[in-house]
């Protein structure tokens, strides 16, 4: 989706910004880019929809050199949600959400509808905000209309760039749980700018950490929080968060999860409601655990049943499970006892562990 093949960026006075990094993002991935001030995460982010032109190297969103791109018509194809929000003050709420899609030549129903769905995904009553103005609004509210206007005209990237940076920690954290209930279900490709390591391993697939206008480590949060790549990363991420730990994942597995039992490759008694956690849970009629299935999956058909063998034990410690994790791309794994299903550990669950671990180290 977004390749950067040997960027850089130096500016007239002999300031190199970027010296030459190289990744891919892959399609429908949540990837942060983070560093100290002045590392050039903003400047890579501003080349992906040349706000920034880069000096050398090449940038290509879906196979195209996008230095071959008219900017404005790259930019109507890119959402960007900045710190300062960027509303335009004497547009309403529904009018800012809709400027893009009225650009792109959408018709009036299509685009008043597109307001609509958009309002209430971020928890805003159409009825009661769209015809509001952006200064009737709290700065919480104003960057959840932010954020749904980068997606009004239904972009395949998004750019973010610190858009929760100036909220107060509650309407951060809740900003930041409902971006990734919203990519769950979007699946947009998102590059995020983040200074806060604790936002960055939250919300994303991947984590780029730049240091000097070079990235030093790219990989997933557990794969940084268990093996970084070097003393810089190490001591940017914390090290007291990076102490390993021999805890047991009992210590922070829930037993509150879906299941359903199976009875001659049937499906039956199943309890899905009010559960987060993206898979069902199959035992069999001696209680025994057999695998699971993705929720979204029909549940009838047992041909798609998965996970047999991708299971810990409650002993299994915290580190082991966060491999299996790694290796199986899994959001959460069974915990068994003498065969039979009696918990579940979630991904989010190991990253608030660790993170707990630095707060009791400081």
């Amino acid at each position: 989706m977004i390749v950067f093949e040997n960027v850089k960026k130096r500016y007239e006075d002999g300031f190199e910004a970027i010296k030459g990094i190289s990744f891919m993002i892959q399609k429908g991935e949540l990837v942060t880019i983070i560093g100290p001030s002045g590392c050039g995460k903003t400047t890579a982010l501003k080349m992906i929809n040349k706000l920034i032109e880069p000096s050398d190297g090449t940038i290509l969103v879906n196979g195209e050199d996008i230095q071959k791109k008219d900017p404005v018509e790259l930019r109507r194809n890119i959402g960007y949600v900045i710190q300062q929000i960027g509303l335009i003050p004497h547009m309403t709420i529904a009018e800012n959400i809709s400027l893009i899609p009225k650009l792109k030549g959408w018709k009036k129903e299509k685009y008043e509808k597109r307001v609509d769905e958009l309002l209430e995904i971020v928890r805003l009553d159409s009825r009661q905000y769209r015809n509001k103005y952006p200064l009737e609004l709290s700065g919480g509210q104003q960057q959840r209309v932010g954020v749904v206007r980068a997606l009004a005209a239904e972009p395949p990237i998004i750019l973010m760039d610190e858009p929760f940076s100036a909220l107060d920690p509650i309407s951060r954290e809740q900003l930041q749980d409902e971006l990734k209930e919203l990519q769950k279900n979007i699946k947009k490709t998102i590059v995020f700018v983040t200074h806060d390591i604790d936002e960055a391993l939250k919300i994303s697939d991947r984590i780029a950490i730049m240091k000097e206008g070079k990235i030093i480590q790219f990989d997933t949060p557990q794969i940084i929080l268990h093996s970084p790549a070097n003393d810089f990363v190490r001591e940017f991420i914390g090290e007291n968060r990076l102490t390993p730990s021999n805890a047991s994942v009992s210590s922070i597995m829930t037993t509150l999860f879906p299941s359903a039992s199976m009875t001659q490759g049937k499906l039956n008694k199943m309890e899905t409601e009010g559960y987060s956690l993206p898979y069902l849970y199959i035992v069999n009629e001696n209680e025994e655990y057999v695998g699971f299935y993705e929720k979204s999956t029909d549940e009838q058909n047992t041909s798609e049943l998965i996970g047999v063998n991708v299971y810990i034990n409650e002993d299994t410690s915290i580190q082991e499970a966060a491999r299996l994790m790694i290796k199986y791309r899994l959001e959460a794994l069974p915990v068994l006892k003498e065969g039979r299903l009696i918990g579940a550990v979630t991904k989010d669950a190991i990253l608030s562990h660790y993170a707990q671990v630095e707060v009791e180290g400081m």
